[in-house]
């Protein structure tokens, strides 16, 4: 989750996998995969903040707790 300049206020962005855990990649494959795809100078993301990232604060946990979940078998559907 960021503040998103253009909306004016803060946005989510999911990951999702039905196969891949991303919380199980070891620190040391983290490092590995961007020393092998030869990226640079990350401002923002390293094997150590890797796992910051999926954590969220308790009132969200709370919210998604009681939300309803999007599947692929129960989409939102919206019509104008």
């Amino acid at each position: 989750m960021c503040f998103v300049a253009s909306f004016m206020l803060p946005w989510g962005f999911i990951l999702a996998s039905k196969r891949h855990d991303p919380l199980e990649i070891p620190r040391e494959a983290i490092a590995q995969r961007i020393a092998e795809r030869g990226v640079q100078g990350l401002r923002y993301y390293d094997p150590f903040t890797h796992y910051g990232m999926f954590g969220i604060p308790p009132y969200l946990r709370e919210v998604i707790s009681k939300a309803r979940v999007l599947t692929d078998a129960q989409p939102f559907l919206w019509e104008a």
